[in-house]
């Protein structure tokens, strides 16, 4: 079977730290359920039989969230959400007009960035086949990227469900999978980000203000055209974390 490589990495693109320290190597649903095999169940019967869900588990892989976290929201008197968190939370810094009525939606302070050779879909999702506490209090919203051809940073939203207004996670949860669309097999291959690769990442998440009105389809034809992939996978290349 072929092997397609993704190339990810923690974007921190704060200058006066570098949290890397908090960004652990994500695993692969199907190796996080096979630790938790049932041994007396017969191997015909099992799921892990079934080729249709062994070759879907093994391109899914589960990111976890890697501090404990518990928001209390409320509206200030000026219609504005504000939160209280408690001791060693992240701190939120970007709330989102909500486009349900009556939720909560908020940027959670971690990203990432995939990026990859050749054409390949990325569906980023909740963890709908892991055990998570933050489910009961909303959900990750989900998005589909092809990310060869554009490099964009990876924001973890999260929808709170009807008149909720706190929001806890636990250290270690499952905070979002991210499922790559392939028959192949996917390879992650992380890498560290440096000013170069982020200045283009911001310059790429900016374009719809220098050049509005341009539909995506033409922005990734400009990402081409003028071979900022090849630039950015240069650079990412020498960037590659040894195994």
């Amino acid at each position: 079977m072929k092997k397609i490589k993704v190339y990810w990495a923690p974007f921190i693109d704060n200058s006066d730290k570098n949290m890397n320290l908090i960004y652990e190597d994500p695993q692969s649903l199907y190796s996080t359920l096979n630790k938790k095999r049932n041994k007396k169940t017969q191997r015909e019967a099992s799921m892990f039989a079934c080729p249709v869900v062994n070759q879907s588990y093994q391109n899914i892989f589960v990111f976890k969230n890697p501090i404990k976290s518990f928001y209390q929201f409320k509206t200030t008197q000026n219609n504005k959400l504000s939160f209280m968190p408690t001791d060693n939370s992240l701190e939120i810094t970007t709330f989102v007009k909500p486009s349900i009525e009556n939720n909560i939606t908020f940027e959670y302070p971690l990203k990432w960035i995939f990026f990859c050779e050749e054409e390949l879909d990325m569906v980023t999702s909740a963890p709908y086949f892991s055990e998570a506490e933050h489910l009961t209090y909303g959900a990750m919203v989900p998005g589909k990227l092809d990310i060869s051809k554009w490099f964009r940073v990876i924001n973890i939203q999260f929808n709170l469900w009807d008149d909720v207004t706190q929001f806890r996670i636990n250290k270690n949860e499952p905070l979002f999978y991210t499922n790559f669309i392939t028959d192949n097999q996917v390879e992650l291959v992380r890498f560290e980000m440096n000013d170069y690769l982020v200045k283009h990442a911001r310059t790429i998440a900016s374009a719809g203000e220098w050049e509005p009105r341009i539909s995506l389809s033409e922005r990734f034809d400009r990402f081409r055209l003028s071979r900022t992939k090849d630039l950015i996978l240069r650079e990412i290349k020498k960037q590659v974390l040894p195994d």
